[in-house]
C-alpha cells in the first residue's frame, strides 16, 4: 500500500502522509493544554477554535488511518473595471473551490489506490495534524509550507479503514522552517503586527485574515493600506524567500464590468440588486466558500482610492 500511495501522489505532484488517529485526539490535548495556560486570546478561541472541544469519535471496529494530501493551488484574480480602469484583487490560494477540490482528491485516492472503498472527509485541524506526520512546516507567519510548493497548496484530509501501518509516519513535534531562523521578513510585512518576535505562536486575533472573513466593522487600528486582497492577506507570503517563484496567479477568474463595480462597490448596495446579482453569480461559479457581502466590503476597503487621477 505504502508504495501505491507514494506514485498515486507522485504522478499529481502531490505531497502525502498519513499516520495513526491518536495523532488527532494527541492534538485536541494540546489545545487543551494551551488553553489552561491562556497562551490563546479567549474572544478568538471561542469564535473561531470552537472545533478544538472535543476531537471527532473514534468509530468501533478496526483501527482507523488518516491521510493527509498536499497540492498546489494557485491564487486567482478578482478584475474590477471604472472608468476605463483595472483593478485586480487577488484571492489567496484555496478560496476558490476549496471543498470540489477537496471532494475530487478523496475519490480519486479511493478509485485509484484503495479500490473503491470510501474515505471520509477528516474533519479536524488539517494544518496542525499535517505537521505532526511531517508532510509541511510551520514558517514564522504560522503558514505551512511544502516542498516545491512554498506556502500556495491545499490540505485534504481523509479517514480509512484500511491498514496503513506500513511506513507511516510517527507524529512528532511540529517544525519551524530552516529558512526562518534568521529572517523576519514576514515580521516586518504584517501590516496589523500580528506576527511576533518573542514567540512562535501567531497573534492570530490581530490577524486581517480574522476581520475580513467577520462581518463586523474593521477595527479602527487597522490601516488603510492593509486591505489588499478581496479576502484572506497575502502579505507576509509574499515577501517570503521560501516562496520566491511559486505562486501561480489565474488571472480574470471573475470580472466585473463598470456597472457592477460601481454597483458592488457601493456602501449601499444590496443583495436584490440586479447588479450585484449578477456579480455574486460570477462568485458562486468559483465555488468560492465566503458569502458575496464578505467581498464586497473588502474590495470596498482595498480600492477605497481608486480610480485616482
Amino acid at each position: 500500500m505504502k508504495n501505491e500511495l507514494l506514485k498515486w501522489a507522485g504522478e499529481r505532484g502531490y505531497k502525502i502522509a498519513w499516520g495513526p488517529w491518536h495523532t488527532v485526539r494527541d492534538l485536541y490535548d494540546e489545545f487543551s493544554i494551551r488553553r489552561s495556560r491562556e497562551e490563546l486570546d479567549g474572544a478568538f478561541d471561542r469564535e473561531c477554535l470552537s472545533f478544538f472541544s472535543a476531537p471527532p469519535q473514534e468509530q468501533a471496529g478496526p483501527p482507523r488511518w488518516i491521510i493527509l494530501v498536499a497540492l498546489p493551488r494557485p491564487a486567482h484574480s478578482l478584475t474590477f473595471r471604472r472608468d476605463s480602469k483595472t483593478a485586480r484583487l487577488l484571492l489567496p490560494p484555496t478560496y476558490v473551490g476549496y471543498r470540489a477540490t477537496t471532494r475530487s482528491v478523496l475519490e480519486d485516492l479511493s478509485r485509484s489506490v484503495l479500490g473503491g472503498k470510501p474515505v471520509e472527509p477528516l474533519a479536524a485541524p488539517l494544518k496542525a495534524i499535517a505537521a505532526r506526520l511531517g508532510l509541511v512546516r510551520y514558517g514564522r507567519n504560522n503558514v505551512t509550507y511544502a516542498e516545491e510548493m512554498g506556502s500556495y497548496l491545499q490540505l485534504v484530509g481523509g479517514v480509512t479503514g484500511e491498514d496503513l501501518s506500513g511506513r507511516a509516519a510517527l507524529p512528532r513535534e511540529p517544525a519551524l522552517l530552516d529558512a526562518c531562523l534568521n529572517c523576519t521578513a514576514c515580521v516586518e510585512a504584517c501590516p496589523t503586527a500580528a506576527i511576533p518576535e518573542d514567540r512562535f505562536l501567531l497573534r492570530a486575533e490581530r490577524c486581517l485574515v480574522y476581520f475580513n472573513e467577520r462581518p463586523e466593522p474593521f477595527p479602527p487600528w487597522v490601516p488603510e493600506k492593509a486591505h489588499r486582497c478581496a479576502i484572506g492577506c497575502m502579505a507576509c507570503q509574499l515577501v517570503c524567500p521560501a516562496n520566491r517563484g511559486l505562486l501561480r496567479v489565474e488571472r480574470d477568474a471573475a470580472v466585473f464590468s463598470d456597472e457592477e463595480t460601481r454597483r458592488i462597490l457601493s456602501p449601499d448596495a444590496t443583495e436584490d440588486d440586479p447588479l450585484v446579482r449578477s456579480a455574486r453569480e460570477k462568485l458562486a461559479a468559483l465555488g468560492l466558500t465566503e458569502p458575496g457581502p464578505l467581498l464586497w466590503r473588502n474590495a470596498r476597503a482595498a480600492l477605497a482610492r481608486w480610480p485616482a487621477g
